[in-house]
């Protein structure tokens, strides 16, 4: 087993990435002080020559030093407002003053002394400052380290919130999804309670969401604790024994029971099994006319007798489609299910429901996971094209069919996507609910519409494609190019799509790269790497700068803005 982290989508954009380890000072003593930006995370205050040392988050601390103002700080460093007052921070921890410190797509929350994301998202969604939050709403902080943004309480909280302080937070708690034990999941977020995971299985490839078992908690019958890093380490998370979460339920209505065990199936809920219904609903198995007559007037027991069907001589539950004239009526029967005679000339009645991939048995896609080969893949035998991706879908009549996330949309006339425009009436089926122009799309985050998912080091962030003839970039974006990675991590064409604005201006910090430049140009530096750009002269380079010969990170000499002293 190990933890899931990758992404369903076909493709995402990889801008470029990095990783910060961040963390708190404790008290184990240190054998010599450090000098400003030195490491204090094993001896705190006193591993400083400062005596001063600051902790970033749980995984790094530096040494620092007071200051009123800019001047009061070495080259490298700026006057930041933190708790405690102001300090001396270095600049490649993703503090700042001001937007040139920062990676380019990121901008600076002045206030807090921080880079962040200049996106606009709603409630709920995860954040890094107050400015990503709606009007009157923040960036709210969790014990437990979740961050997400609130609204203001105003005239009320929508459904599932509650107001506390004056702000609508979530009544569970958690901005997480509701995702049950056992359901397939695509990232952690999706899985109910902040300390559970979503973790796979490496040899069937299988995802699912566990349980947070801690310190030896408990796990329910036929789960075990399991260390996850094999390490003694942690994190602690319960598994099946049997390693599959294949065959597992514990839904109690119709609508749940359906997303973990597939059409025609019931859930036995004291052994938490998926088993077949033995009560006529749709596709559930039969022998005869009499065992389908419970699922409606007019049920029928279905055959598959194509010749060169693999399902062939399969039997389950229909459900009578006749119009009142006689003929078919497509509209009595859901998403992901034909109107079709049984009569020999296949033009008159009986009408029955049947699934449009003409069998009843499903594969192992859960509601949102990726349907590559289409409907067989998905436990609901409905998959559906989200952009450049498909996923499994499931039909719905009202959108607390489909869970948190989620909302209930018309088919498309084409069948194959969805028109969140139109309503759903009875034949409907479940479409992410976020997944537009600066959404999170961090694994187990709602796909993008488009397809494209822009990787920013930071966060990931939904795009789409701009240039030529395709739409503008909105305000807070502009045209840039990235490249277009798949999910095994190989590199293809670049493609231009919306990048938002801010940083990555000349003599910016890019320790992460290149791409932290809006030129794309590093220039490799001694005392830390800076932005640059291309330049013919003097003229065209900032104050203090001149144009000239200098090395990239990526081991060209070009003709750029060279800062002094290099």
């Amino acid at each position: 087993m190990e933890r899931a982290n990758g992404e369903s989508m076909k493709s995402r954009l990889a801008i470029f990435a990095f990783a910060a380890a961040l963390g708190a000072c404790s008290a184990a003593p240190k054998s010599s002080a450090a000098s400003l930006g030195g490491d204090c995370l094993a001896g705190g205050d006193s591993a400083c020559a400062s005596g001063r040392c600051l902790a970033i988050d749980s995984a790094t601390a530096v040494c620092t030093q007071p200051c009123a103002a800019a001047s009061d700080c070495p080259p490298a460093f700026f006057c930041a407002g933190v708790a405690g007052g102001r300090s001396c921070l270095p600049r490649e921890l993703g503090a700042c003053a001001a937007d040139a410190d920062c990676p380019a797509g990121h901008k600076c929350d002045v206030k807090a002394s921080l880079c962040y994301v200049p996106v606009q998202r709603g409630p709920c969604a995860p954040c890094t400052s107050d400015l990503q939050c709606p009007a009157g709403g923040g960036c709210r902080a969790e014990t437990t380290g979740e961050r997400y943004c609130t609204a203001a309480c105003g005239a009320g909280c929508a459904e599932g919130f509650t107001c506390a302080s004056g702000q609508c937070v979530p009544s569970s708690g958690t901005c997480r999804g509701l995702k049950p034990l056992c359901a397939a999941c695509r990232g952690d977020a999706e899985c109910q309670g902040f300390g559970n995971l979503c973790v796979k299985n490496l040899v069937s490839g299988e995802a699912f969401c566990a349980k947070g078992c801690a310190g030896g908690g408990r796990c329910p019958p036929n789960f075990a604790c399991q260390d996850l890093s094999g390490a003694g380490g942690g994190p602690f998370q319960c598994v099946p024994d049997s390693g599959s979460c294949q065959g597992f339920c514990d839904g109690a209505d119709d609508a749940t029971v359906a997303r973990q065990c597939g059409l025609g199936r019931a859930c036995d809920r004291a052994n938490a099994r998926c088993i077949p219904a033995a009560d006529g609903r749709l596709c559930a198995p039969c022998a005869d006319d009499d065992q389908c007559s419970a699922g409606g007037a007019g049920a029928m027991c279905v055959v598959v007798t194509q010749k060169d069907s693999p399902y062939r001589g399969e039997t389950f539950c229909g459900r009578d489609c006749a119009s009142a004239s006689g003929g078919a009526d497509a509209a009595k029967c859901p998403a992901g299910f034909g109107c079709v005679s049984l009569a020999s000339d296949h033009a008159t009645p009986p009408w029955q429901c049947v699934p449009s991939r003409g069998t009843c048995v499903h594969g192992t896609g859960g509601q949102g996971d990726a349907c590559v080969h289409g409907a067989g893949d998905c436990l609901s035998g409905l998959c559906l094209e989200y952009g450049a991706a498909t996923l499994c879908s499931a039909a719905c009549a009202a959108s607390g069919d489909c869970g948190r996330g989620w909302r209930c949309c018309a088919v498309s006339a084409d069948g194959k996507s969805f028109d969140c425009a139109t309503a759903p009436g009875a034949s409907g089926v479940c479409a992410p609910s976020d997944g537009q122009l600066g959404d999170d799309c961090a694994p187990g985050r709602a796909p993008c519409e488009t397809g494209y998912c822009l990787d920013l080091g930071t966060t990931h962030l939904c795009t789409r494609a701009c240039g030529g003839t395709g739409p503008s970039c909105p305000a807070g974006f502009h045209c840039d190019k990235a490249r277009e990675t798949s999910a095994d991590g190989t590199t293809g064409a670049s493609v231009d799509v919306c990048f938002p604005d801010g940083g990555g201006d000349v003599g910016g910090d890019c320790a992460f790269g290149p791409a932290a430049c809006q030129s794309h140009l590093c220039l490799k530096k001694p005392s830390g790497n800076v932005c640059t750009k291309p330049c013919a002269a003097d003229g065209d380079c900032p104050a203090g700068f001149t144009c000239g010969s200098g090395p990239t990170v990526d081991q060209m000499t070009v003709q750029v803005c060279l800062p002094p002293g290099l």
